[in-house]
Formats: structure tokens, sequence, C-alpha cells
């Protein structure tokens, strides 16, 4: 690489300045998903950032008391399509403490750098340095996607009484780390399980039946299933599978219980029991086919679904996604990998195509989360190329 002249290492030093500002100013906010208060200060904090600038912003919420979305557009208040869109969560998981330390040479550590307050700073400068006049453009900033995303990207992306907010084409720096193209993030299904029994005293057992016992073996149940994939389900010598599987890293159907509750006294034989699961699958399943697992596998439990995503897929051959890997190829000098995601996003609400690459980073929703801030710098030029060719 050849030696920045002095003035464009004085415009690298500033950029640098100002994005660890403004990373570090949104990181001090502490933005818990359910504090909606500090979300609000949060979306307030991006508002006030594109004060004087003509760019548009329009206020959308759900309903009183959820989180609050905002939308930034180049094409004025009565339009809700851009040609291309930044989709940004600014709310994070709980922590202790929120501050943004370490130095913009290196390591940045601190909740939220990564996921995604650091990338939503190299938007916004980048979206305020712009004239929107020029663009066909527009951002999502929304509070709730750590939680699901029901009352910001599926309100307005998908909810029949939503604003129908739509693009050509969506950039979401929510997966991807170290600049991989994401292609695939697996879909989500989440349910409770409930067993019923007799509650009585736990001195005398036999006047009562825990609910423990059928709840835990029908966990065991579905969680050994085997049943035919939707895809194999008409082949005429098609064999049983395992339908989840937990080993990884490797691209498995999961299934995890999270959440059991039983009883209410440490001497009472519980007449109810509860468990929550969290599956993450793959395309080998979809939706309607794990539900009718699921259901085939309880003896005696009923089951209620809770929460339901379908699958991200980004395909590859698009133009722009063979766009975006151009102008990663050209500005980081390498092959660009393709990635899939066990995780979830915001961009699985969306019915148009999501590029998903973000910079390096790690130790999501851990105490040691942390953002290498270099390489901030280049995901801002990136960005940068990839709208001045998204026109």
């Amino acid at each position: 690489m050849a030696a920045q002249s002095g003035k464009d290492a004085g415009a690298s030093a500033a950029l640098s300045a100002e994005l660890w500002k403004l990373t570090s100013d949104m990181v001090a906010i502490p933005s818990d998903s359910k504090d909606i208060a500090a979300n609000k200060r949060c979306v307030e904090f991006v508002r006030s950032y594109f004060a004087g600038t003509a760019w548009t912003m329009v206020d959308f919420c759900k309903g009183d008391g959820l989180a609050p979305c905002l939308y930034i557009t180049s094409n004025g208040a009565q339009s809700r399509h851009s040609r291309l869109l930044f989709l940004a969560h600014v709310d994070v998981v709980p922590m202790s403490e929120y501050a943004c330390t370490g130095s913009p040479d290196g390591k940045c550590f601190g909740r939220g750098v990564s996921d995604m307050k650091g990338p939503t700073a190299a938007l916004i400068h980048l979206m305020r340095s712009l004239d929107p006049a020029t663009l066909n453009l527009a951002m999502l900033v929304v509070c709730d996607e750590e939680i699901g995303g029901l009352d910001c990207a599926k309100f307005a992306f998908a909810d029949a009484d939503g604003p129908h907010i739509s693009c050509d084409v969506c950039h979401c720096p929510d997966g991807g780390d170290n600049f991989r193209l994401v292609t695939h993030e697996k879909g989500v299904l989440r349910g409770r399980l409930t067993s019923t029994g007799v509650a009585a005293h736990s001195a005398y057992p036999w006047l009562g039946t825990s609910a423990l016992p059928a709840l835990l073996a029908d966990l065991h149940s579905v969680a050994n299933a085997t049943a035919l994939p939707p895809s194999a389900a008409a082949a005429a010598a098609a064999a049983e599978v395992r339908v989840f599987d937990n080993t990884g890293p490797q691209w498995h159907t999961t299934f995890m219980p999270t959440i059991m509750a039983a009883g209410g006294t440490i001497n009472q034989v519980p007449g109810s029991a509860t468990a929550t699961f969290d599956i993450r699958f793959t395309e080998t399943w979809t939706l309607p086919a794990l539900k009718r697992v699921i259901e085939g596998r309880l003896a005696t439990c009923s089951v209620e679904w809770v929460f339901e995503q379908n699958m991200l897929l980004s395909d590859p051959d698009t133009s722009f996604m063979q766009d975006a890997l151009a102008v990663l190829k050209r500005q980081l000098g390498r092959d660009i990998e393709y990635s899939r995601g066990h995780g979830t996003s915001d961009g699985h609400w969306a019915d148009f195509q999501v590029i998903m690459f973000k910079p390096v980073g790690g130790g999501l929703h851990q105490l040691d989360e942390w953002l290498d801030f270099p390489s901030l710098i280049t995901y801002y030029e990136v960005v940068a190329e990839l709208t001045a060719t998204t026109p």
C-alpha cells in the first residue's frame, strides 16, 4: 500500500477522531432494548447529528410505550422507498457499565461497539457528509433488534399497518464479521412447553403428580426427533434423519431448552411446569415442518409458539452482491469470503435483498465486546464507495 500524503493522512486522522467520538457518545447511552427512554435518547442523538442538513427525518412508532424508529431519507417526508437503505440498530443487551475504552489506533471495548453502534456511527457520518439532493438513499434506525425486531423492523417492513418501508437493496452491518458477505442466516422458531400435574405437599407425594417428569420426557423426545426433511418427503427411498444437532460450528438445525419453571415452593409437588426453547434452522427445514415434528413428539405437554422468523437468504449472484464483492476486493486488496450466520438480524423481516458485512470485531453480548477501530475506517470507505456505485 502506498504511503499517504500529508493531506490524506490528516483527513484519515480527522475521520478516525470523529468516528471515535460518535461511537463513544452512543456507547455511553445505556440503550438496553427494554429501556425505551434510553433508546429514545439514542435516536435523538442520531437526529441531532443531522440538524441543519437537508436530510428528511420521519419518526415511526408501533404504539405508545414501544421502541421508536427513525427514518432518514433523501426522498422527502412522503417517500417510503429508496434505491439503497441502511438498516442499523442502536439497542444493546444489558451490561453493568456503558463506556468506550481502548484506542482508535487499535481495539476499542464497550457494549455495542461492534453490535452495532460503531458501524452505525460510520453510517450516519457518511450520510451527513453527502448531499441528499444527489442521492436515492435512506436509513432506518431501530431499537429492538436484540429482542426480535417485532416493533421496529417487522413493523416498518412487514406489518399491514406499518409504514411499508422498502428499497431496491439494503445494507445491514449486523453480520459478516471481518468483511465477509453473508449469504445465509438461520431461521428462528421459539416455543413454550407446558406440562400439567396435580399439586400436593411434597411430604405426601402420593397425593399429587409432579408435572416435571412429563416435561423432561417431552423435551428429551423433541431433542432426539427424527423425520423426513420436506425436500426428501417425495423421494421413494428417503430415510428419516436426525432433526436437531447441537454439534458446532457445523451448519445444523439446533434445539436448545432455555428457561424452565415449576412449582412455587420447595415443599410442594409442582402442579405445572414450563420450558421455553429456541430453534435455529437451516434450509433443510421449514417452519411448518418443524412445528409438525415437535407437535408429533409431545406425549403430554402442550406447545405455544411464541416467535418465528424465516431464514435470511442473500443470492451471491445478484448485481448488488457482485457490486459489493467488487468494492470489498478493491478496498481490502484481497479475496472476500462468503459466510453463513448462526444468529439472526432485522434483515430477516425484509422482502428485499439485504447485503451484510461488518468490520472486525468480537465478544458480542460478552463483557469484553470489542471492535478493531482501524477496520471501522475501512468499513466507512467501503460503504462510501458502495453508495457512490448504487445511484
